[in-house]
């Protein structure tokens, strides 16, 4: 059994339908967070990992006498969420592909433009659900091991809620995707 502790980067950004003549684009974000983590098997571990991470994507619109698209309007949001991840080992134990599920909780939602940020936590779902693949690399150190792991998500899925009237009358499917860059700390208990 080992416990320990996890932050990263996230790149992450909205996949799915986009609103008329917009087009979506990525943004850095944080994560930090806790592991618990349990050798099932030889080579094998489940990996519970309670967090924060934050989310969100920038929206760019065509604005007449514009060439390109122009970012106007960025959508943050943050979740508490539960990635259930399982850590395959290779023969040295050193490198690991993991995959798991993501469970989510919306925590705060805001649209920000130039001129004012808005609270649209009540236009998001409560709930997200995400798929993770990854990679990593674990440093033992003694007891102690530190890793590094890189992982893309997708969430499954719709994040806008079917109350959003604007989503309503589009018809608008939108998922969080992303890449995200692990480190973390965990000793043997």
């Amino acid at each position: 059994m080992r416990l320990g502790v996890t932050g990263g980067l996230a790149r992450y950004g909205y996949s799915g339908d986009k609103p008329p003549k917009a087009a979506y684009s990525t943004q850095n974000r944080a994560s930090f967070g806790g592991v618990f983590e349990l050798d099932v098997y030889k080579g094998v571990r489940l990996s519970i990992q309670p967090s924060f991470i934050q989310k969100g994507t920038g929206i760019a619109y065509e604005v007449a006498g514009q060439k390109a698209r122009v970012d106007s309007v960025s959508v943050n949001t943050g979740y508490f969420s539960i990635p259930v991840m399982v850590k395959i080992f290779t023969g040295g134990e050193r490198w690991f592909v993991s995959s798991g599920l993501e469970f989510a909780w919306l925590v705060n939602a805001q649209y920000v433009t130039s001129t004012e940020d808005s609270d649209i936590k009540d236009d998001m779902e409560k709930f997200d659900l995400a798929i993770h693949f990854g990679v990593g690399r674990i440093i033992p150190v003694g007891r102690y091991e530190f890793f590094i792991e890189g992982r893309y998500t997708q969430s499954i899925l719709n994040v806008v809620s079917d109350n959003d009237p604007e989503a309503e009358l589009y018809g608008l499917r939108i998922k969080n995707s992303g890449l995200l860059l692990y480190v973390g700390f965990l000793f043997q208990l």
